[in-house]
Order: C-alpha cells, then sequence, then structure tokens
C-alpha cells in the first residue's frame, strides 16, 4: 500500500495511498484502535483500494510500516 508497479515494472509512488498509511501509522502512534483509525481515515476521505477500510489491511499497514522505520 503507497505504491504501485509502474513503467517497467518499477515502484510508482501513490501519494493518495501513502498519505493514508502516513496517517494510519500516526494515529497508531497516538493509541488509537484499528477500528477507530478505519473510521477516521474514512471520516478525513483517505479511500481504500477496496469498498472499506478492513481491521485486517490496517494492522498489516501498520505493522508493515513499522517495520520499515525500525
Amino acid at each position: 500500500m503507497g505504491s504501485r508497479v509502474g513503467e517497467g515494472g518499477l515502484l510508482a509512488v501513490n501519494e493518495a495511498e501513502r498519505a493514508a498509511v502516513t496517517r494510519a501509522r500516526a494515529l497508531r502512534g497516538e493509541g488509537k484502535s484499528l477500528r477507530a483509525i478505519a473510521a477516521t481515515l474514512d471520516a478525513e476521505g483517505h479511500k481504500p483500494r477496496g469498498r472499506r477500510w478492513h481491521v485486517e489491511t490496517l494492522s498489516r499497514i501498520v505493522a508493515t510500516t513499522s517495520l520499515r522505520r525500525g
């Protein structure tokens, strides 16, 4: 989440998704639950790839971005 395969098979940044990932990580850092993060992302207009934000997806996003930071 936050990038897609672009021309020539290279990763291209998806700014809208990257903003949602950054916001989700910040909210988790504030101690928000995954459900609260989903509600906030929806309220702020961040669009998921599917129909809605799933707790499982947010869990993976937060875990993946935390691993990259460390």
